[in-house]
């Protein structure tokens, strides 16, 4: 169950470092399994899992979230 916007925010921060609950990450990671296929980069679902997985554990979700929530916010600044 979700919440409010900062609610789900905390939430999607806890997924991507690892502190959420098991249903919680392993929604997320079925949901990036599935764009990962529905991409085009591989036609596994085993591997598009993998690839999913892998984003969070090393990381590199977190980075690139953040990443996003700084450039929206510079938008938001123009």
């Amino acid at each position: 169950k979700g919440g409010n916007q900062y609610e789900n925010a905390g939430i999607i921060r806890n997924i991507l470092h690892d502190e959420a609950t098991e249903a919680q990450r392993d929604i997320v990671l079925l949901n990036a399994a599935y764009a990962i296929r529905a991409g085009g980069t591989t036609d596994s679902a085993e591997e598009a899992l993998s690839r999913a997985r892998e984003s969070i554990t090393s990381g590199n979700a977190a980075k690139k979230l953040e990443a996003f929530c700084e450039a929206t916010q510079r938008l938001k600044q123009t």
